[in-house]
């Protein structure tokens, strides 16, 4: 499962958001701008993006916990993973 969200590497800063279509990054309250600064628990500046994104997915059903940092607040996020859309924007039939 995915969590919905568009990331772009921000270098030691974290991981920031740049788009939040509707989909469980949504639901959990996250928003563009802000910054992942950690994923359950693990901070992000020592991952690649590739390796964020791998630790971003997982079963669909199961939850992940983000660290965000919105302007000077710092809170954390769970967000439970659903399954991948696919490019017509329906969602994917995983197994």
């Amino acid at each position: 499962g995915v969590i919905h969200a568009r990331l772009a590497d921000s270098e030691a800063r974290g991981f920031r958001v740049l788009d939040v279509p509707p989909g469980p990054a949504a639901r959990a309250g996250l928003s563009p701008e802000d910054r992942i600064v950690a994923i359950d628990g693990e901070p992000v500046r020592s991952m690649s993006y590739a390796e964020a994104v791998q630790r971003l997915r997982g079963p669909a059903g199961s939850e992940v916990t983000l660290t965000v940092v919105r302007g000077t607040e710092t809170r954390e996020v769970v967000v439970q993973r659903a399954p991948p859309r696919t490019a017509g924007g329906t969602r994917s039939q995983t197994r």
